[in-house]
């Protein structure tokens, strides 16, 4: 839209406001009248509700169209501040955040209702009314794009509404009389109706959904958390699946600034200064010396888009019909096809990790033809450039569109980088001159600064193959332009065919590794958003869950190779130049909950790039060590990024946490744990454990009340507490998380030291003799663990972070048999937790399903499961923090894994040189009662031990175990089932031909019975 018509519809929405209101100044309440949407009241009307917070109603008169079936419809009504309900003719149909008393902003969630089918009429007038409650600042529905759509068109509800302030509409069914004559004054003044047909609108494919693994749609992505995720570790993309082709591009190593030195200079005696005053009871003195002389700024340096690409750059002016988008994860491939005037395209798009490619295949049902165009853009090119190539000579269509330029935040220049798209098609009429002119979409799709040509060549089909690469020491090259230019050539040399079975030839075999089947039911066919809304609405779906646990490995194999970056607080996929929390690596739980699934869920190799960017921590973490603590060994704070900083940033209830580091440990040494590869224990994971431990014996301190070891000053990561004094502060001494992180380091430094038999290490030595110095965790006068080693009260009781937990999970340090007390106390911590609010955030909530699952308590690991899916997971089931992040997708299905089996609980005699770690394997140890059968194979446990088979249903459970190494495994059955000798208990198994099969029997089934007998 030009800034001229821009102004024009502006005044004709003033006019209009004001045409319609009736208000006088000395009214506390303004009085009703039409109002644009989207667009927050406060913003739309300054002077008469720039102030006005509390309730309103919005009033729509629809029709629903009399060629439309009545079925179900999906209602659209983009983002609400802070909370809303939807009625149609008065009935409710559904609501989004919490209403006072016990109001609950839901401003950042899409608002998306299924309108059921009793409630549709086609042909009669419907009132579509929305009550908005407002907490304060902007209120309304103030962004998205609303409609109202069905399988045979949709509405456009964005444009002029009725709106009443206030909590009192009146009798809603009759409110359509004046919300009708509200229309009629819009159109009068000029100004856009809402409720009008959908133009250039895609009817959708009305063939039975695909089986398998897949993710399904009947429209093309609106928005860019719509698209699907495609991935070879280093290149991914996000396909929106409409006509144009659009696919959004990221490399992982285009990132903003450098490895620059960010130290502080403590003066001498700081550390020990906010130790004294802390012990003395000035928690703030202490907290105000951590800020002022240890904390560094906080720099955007973010993570950034690569471009955006329009592989069929054509605006169609007809309409689409039979209409469907996919995303196969056993083969990662987004699949789309849809009609034009009877005419059947299809556009096929994976990420090649043996090519380093992204391929993008169109092609159109023989006889007809197709035109081959494309266009690229980006945000912004921040001093780079674009050039454009093409061949309109011979019988090859070919245009290749390179984009240059350097990743730049403000002052902090970092990479340059090389983008290029390349086309490759036979012409049908190999002559110069054939080109035909087209009309191409809006340009504002792909980015602000954009290349397009009008000009199209007509083919039968065509490939685009996309390539990225920078100049990033270790993950990039030296002239990235001639990288990707090389890089294309040679994939389009080899054909589509080709390209598509070496894709198919690398990235199916790992997806067959694992396989899960928890039930289907009728729902099992419906679009995956459909299914969401349902879930949503109550019904029961299971094999949701497995698509959704699926869709973690899927991404974790797209996001995260061997030699590439790790996954970063979005994976790869990024759509910003400035990315929320510069998509960076948050080592306080996020970068750590990303590779949870890595072991057990058979993707092993893929946990690797974590291991070589703990490297690279623990190199920049020596001197940060040194530097600010006066210790050796290394350590990192709560955050960093690719250029992997150890310094703490910001804010200390966020930066001062000098634990990333020792979290970090647990990785190397839970891949050695589930291989028992000892060359990787010493070569990888034994200089990291040892140099943890390092450092924390010069940081350990004596707490001067106890007599016991203490890390400190530093937060309990993101949290806060009321002082004795009244006080809001966040820093502590001998935090729980911080010394259960220091217990795990040092035990397992211990037991890697058993195995490569180094006992007699001095660093060994020292850290077996603190380790029986160290406080423990301490359960408090109600029962709950202490988060803080003082007993403060909490400033949020229901925070997202429960890091005193972490000794339950991920770490192993309090089980059932050793620490029954601490199990109890954990329970009551979660139990108050979630009563006062916890959760709410997507990673949060799947760190409680893994939480819950190690308490066996199914129930609540299920419902936080169920949870997740329906309050924090996006329609293409990307996790939503919000906004989007990744790491609950992994939690998630980290968690559902340990609803299945778990091995963290070790032998007597778990560690020895020259063989793997002993575990007992627990059986369903969280098996909900939503799940009564399934089969589960390819899991990996600890102390390398594959699950080949886990079948169950309420009677009988067959267990199928595969080892090279190991020579018996202790077993322990779910409670209520025991092997077919009818004892109860552990079961001791042995392996013969390196398997193990047992049936395990419910001792109150109609098959114990039968075994007996």
């Amino acid at each position: 839209m030009s800034k001229a018509v821009r102004f024009v519809v502006t005044v004709f929405v003033v006019v209009f406001i004001w045409l319609t209101t009736n208000q006088t100044s000395a009214q506390s309440t303004p009085s009703a009248r039409g109002i644009p949407v989207p667009a927050a009241w406060n913003e739309v009307d300054p002077e008469g509700l720039g102030t006005y917070d509390g309730f309103a109603w919005y009033l729509l008169p629809i029709v629903i169209p009399t060629d439309w079936p009545v079925e179900d419809l999906s209602l659209d009504l983009g983002f609400i501040d802070d909370a809303d309900e939807v009625f149609i003719d008065g009935t409710r149909i559904g609501g989004t955040g919490t209403m006072p008393p016990a109001a609950r902003s839901a401003w950042q969630v899409q608002r998306q209702y299924t309108v059921p089918a009793r409630l549709v009429t086609p042909g009669a007038n419907t009132l579509l009314a929305v009550r908005v409650h407002d907490s304060g600042g902007n209120g309304g529905l103030w962004g998205g794009e609303p409609r109202l759509t069905g399988s045979a068109g949709g509405l456009d509800l964005r444009g002029i509404w009725w709106f009443v302030p206030g909590d009192d509409p009146g009798e809603l069914t009759g409110r359509i009389d004046v919300a009708i004559e509200n229309q009629f004054a819009a159109r009068k003044a000029g100004v856009q109706v809402a409720g009008g047909r959908l133009a250039g609108w895609v009817t959708a494919s009305s063939a039975a959904g695909p089986a398998g693994n897949v993710l399904w749609y009947r429209q093309p992505a609106e928005t860019w958390t719509e698209a699907l995720p495609i991935g070879n570790g280093r290149l991914g993309g996000m396909a929106y699946g409409d006509p144009a082709g659009t696919i959004q591009v990221n490399v992982d190593s285009l990132w903003a600034g450098s490895p620059i030195d960010r130290h502080r200079e403590p003066p001498e005696g700081s550390l020990e200064e906010a130790r004294r005053l802390w012990f003395d009871g000035d928690v703030t003195g202490a907290q105000e010396i951590m800020q002022r002389e240890f904390m560094s700024e906080r720099l955007t340096r973010s993570h950034q888009t690569l471009f955006t690409v329009g592989t069929r750059w054509i605006e169609d002016q007809a309409s689409i019909t039979d209409y469907r988008r996919s995303l196969d994860l056993a083969t990662g491939i987004a699949d789309t096809t849809f009609r034009v005037k009877g005419r059947l395209f299809r556009c096929r798009m994976f990420a090649s990790e043996p090519d380093d490619v992204i391929v993008v295949h169109w092609e159109i049902e023989s006889p007809h033809e197709m035109l081959a165009s494309m266009a690229a853009g980006r945000p912004s090119l921040s001093g780079g450039e674009m050039k454009v190539s093409s061949n309109d000579s011979g019988s090859i269509v070919d245009e290749t569109i390179v984009l240059l330029g350097q990743a730049v935040n403000g002052d902090h220049p970092g990479v340059k980088y090389a983008a290029v798209a390349s086309l490759r098609g036979d012409a049908i009429e190999a002559k110069p001159g054939s080109s035909v002119r087209v009309r191409t979409p809006d340009g504002a799709k792909i980015g602000g600064v954009i290349t397009e040509s009008d000009l199209a060549r007509p083919v039968r089909s065509y490939t685009v193959a996309i390539a990225g690469a920078t100049d990033m020491p270790g993950h990039g090259v030296e002239d990235p332009e001639a990288e990707v230019r090389s890089v294309v050539r040679s994939a389009l040399d080899r054909g589509f065919d080709e390209l598509l079975e070496r894709h198919l030839a690398s990235f199916t075999p790992v997806m067959a590794r694992v396989e899960l089947d928890l039930g289907e039911t009728t729902r099992s066919n419906q679009p995956t958003d459909v299914r969401l809304e349902e879930l949503r609405a109550g019904r029961e779906d299971p094999s949701l869950f497995s698509l959704y646990f699926q869709f973690a490995r899927y991404l974790l194999v797209s996001c995260s190779r061997p030699g590439t970056l790790p996954a970063n607080l979005q994976g790869l996929w990024n759509e910003h130049l400035e990315a929320p929390w510069n998509a960076d690596y948050h080592v306080n739980i996020n970068l750590q909950m990303n590779y949870w699934p890595a072991e057990i869920l058979g993707l092993a190799e893929f946990h690797e790039p974590v291991f070589d960017f703990t490297d690279r921590l623990a190199e920049r973490g020596k001197e940060t060590a040194k530097r600010l603590y006066g210790a050796g060994g290394w350590m990192a704070h709560h955050t960093s990024d690719a250029w992997a900083f150890t310094v703490p940033i910001g804010r200390t209830v966020w930066g001062m946490w000098p634990h990333g580091g020792g979290w970090m440990t647990r990785h190397p040494w839970e891949h050695y744990l589930h291989s028992g590869d000892e060359a990787f224990l010493r070569d990888r994971a034994w200089p990291l454990l040892r140099g943890a431990s390092e450092f924390y014996l010069d940081y350990l301190c004596e707490d001067p009340k106890t007599g016991r070891l203490v890390a400190g000053p530093s937060s309990s990561p993101e949290n806060t507490f009321i002082t004795e004094d009244g006080q809001r502060a966040d820093i502590g001494m001998g935090n729980a998380m911080d010394q259960e992180i220091v217990w795990d380091v040092f035990t397992n430094l211990m037991d890697a030291a058993t195995v490569l038999e180094r006992t007699n290490d001095p660093v060994v030595k020292e850290a077996r003799a603190a380790r029986n110095r160290l406080a423990m965790p301490t359960v408090g006068a109600d029962g709950r663990l202490m988060e803080w080693s003082r007993p403060f009260r909490e400033a949020e009781p229901g925070h997202r972070h429960i890091s005193h937990l972490y000794g339950l999970h991920p770490g192993a340090q309090f089980d059932f048999e050793r620490t029954p007390e601490l199990m109890e106390a954990a329970r009551r911590t979660l139990e108050h937790r979630l009563a006062n609010g916890g959760g709410h955030t997507g990673w949060s909530r799947a760190w409680l399903v893994n939480f819950f699952a190690r308490l066996h308590d199914s129930g609540a690991a299920y419902n936080n499961l169920r949870l997740l899916l329906i309050k924090s997971t996006l329609p293409n089931l990307f996790d939503n923090h919000p906004p989007f992040q990744i790491d609950g997708n992994f939690g998630g299905a980290a968690g559902l894994a340990e609803m299945l089996v778990q091995s963290h609980v070790s032998e007597d005699d778990a560690f020895s040189p020259g063989r793997p770690p002993r575990f007992v394997i627990e059986i369903l140890p969280a098996l909900p009662d939503a799940w009564p059968r399934g089969e589960v194979s390819g899991l990996r446990v600890r102390g390398d031990i594959r699950i080949e088979r886990l079948k169950w249903n309420s009677d009988r459970i067959e267990v199928s175990l595969f080892s090279t190494k190991r020579a018996r495994v202790e077993l322990r059955p779910p409670s209520g089932f025991t092997g077919r000798d009818g004892v109860a208990g552990p079961i001791v198994v042995e392996f013969e031909n390196q398997r193990s099969e047992l049936i395990l029997v419910s001792e109150s089934s109609e098959a114990r019975r039968i075994e007996e007998n």
